[in-house]
């Protein structure tokens, strides 16, 4: 993992001192490659997990990748991530506050803010859980005016004693630019196996298929794929992956990662 970390960060050409805004985008990754949503800012499968009651957590995801073939600036660097500060209201039950963040010319900007509710039913360790997160908020696109988005991801899941299954068949609509008030297609998925206790390894995978009733062709889907390690820290968990577009629609090399902290 940790080579084909580094051979990611290689091809963005991050080792070079003299590309500054590669420097940029490096810092970041050099703090969490210690520890082992492009418009798709939180590249994160919804999974059983949720807050417990009074509990307060701190999640910081993270993601860098290549613009897709098609582009003008195919091969520049993208830079994405979301602060996420969560409160479990309930044993089943959480609240939170996201702050997305992008990288843009080696300047820093907010990318809006977002609101979110999830539940998740009540499930033993092992078997089948379900839930849903809901978030709303605007968003600051580069380029693009401020707009107010709505997002529902449904969580269907299954976990055995080393296999983890989940999908999420997620929607969004959004209020502004060239699919306003369309209501957007965007499945995520993951299948994990554990290698020891604290450790797992695993295929995730992302898409931005289209509007509903119009899905778009295969080709012209924004699709990656990832291989990611889980891996557990006392109470918090770390997500390490690196993938790939599946398509010429898609960004291409990518490296991301996902960072829960859980406080008492």
């Amino acid at each position: 993992m940790t080579y084909l970390i580094v051979n990611a960060l290689w091809e963005f050409d991050l080792f070079n001192p003299f590309n500054k805004s590669g420097m940029v985008f490096l810092v970041p990754f050099l703090l969490f490659a210690g520890q082992a949503k492009a418009d798709n800012m939180e590249l994160e499968v919804y999974r059983g997990e949720i807050a417990d009651e009074g509990e307060l957590n701190l999640d910081v995801a993270a993601n860098l990748m290549q613009s897709p073939k098609h582009d003008d600036g195919h091969g520049a660097s993208i830079f994405q991530g979301v602060t996420e500060l969560s409160y479990g209201l309930a044993d089943d039950w959480e609240i939170g506050l996201k702050l997305p963040v992008y990288a843009l010319d080696g300047a820093w900007h907010t990318e809006g803010l977002l609101t979110e509710i999830k539940y998740v039913m009540p499930h033993e360790k092992n078997g089948w859980y379900a839930g849903a997160e809901i978030e709303a908020g605007y968003e600051t696109m580069p380029e693009e005016n401020e707009q107010w988005t709505i997002e529902a991801v449904p969580i269907f899941g299954w976990r055995g004693a080393r296999w983890d299954v989940t999908l999420n068949p997620g929607v969004t609509v959004a209020s502004g630019g060239e699919q306003r008030g369309k209501v957007l297609f965007e499945p995520a998925g993951k299948i994990s196996y554990s290698v020891t206790q604290k450790s797992a390894l695993g295929i995730e995978y992302f898409s931005e298929a289209g509007p509903i009733g119009r899905i778009l062709p295969a080709g012209r889907r924004n699709e990656q794929a990832f291989l990611a390690l889980d891996t557990k820290v006392g109470k918090s968990m770390i997500n390490v992956g690196v993938g790939h577009g599946v398509n010429s629609a898609s960004p291409g090399l990518a490296v991301k990662t996902v960072i829960d902290l859980e406080f008492d």
